[in-house]
């Protein structure tokens, strides 16, 4: 993955959003394991919590797309509910 970001806004928001779009572009899938907040945040070049506040509020914001994205994509737009294997 590629981590660019801007002075502009908070780094966690730009965190969501590179996944939000990583989602919706098909880039990580239903079942695609997460790799631990550790190791993404090493990757970005961000605090760990940093990268943790990020998925977190992305699943809290959006529980029903987001939901389990801190283990696996769990569910994607579009994707109804109930249609697939959540794992935790």
């Amino acid at each position: 993955m590629s981590w660019n970001f801007s002075n502009d806004v908070p780094i966690y928001l730009q965190i969501m959003e590179h996944f939000k779009v990583q989602i919706a572009s098909g880039k990580l899938e239903v079942g695609d394991k997460i790799p631990p907040v550790r190791e993404l945040a090493l990757e970005a070049g961000v605090n760990p919590n940093t990268m943790q506040k990020a998925l977190s509020e992305l699943e809290r914001d959006d529980r029903d797309r987001y939901k389990g994205l801190l283990h696996h994509v769990a569910l994607l737009p579009g994707v109804p509910e109930g249609s697939q294997h959540q794992s935790y």
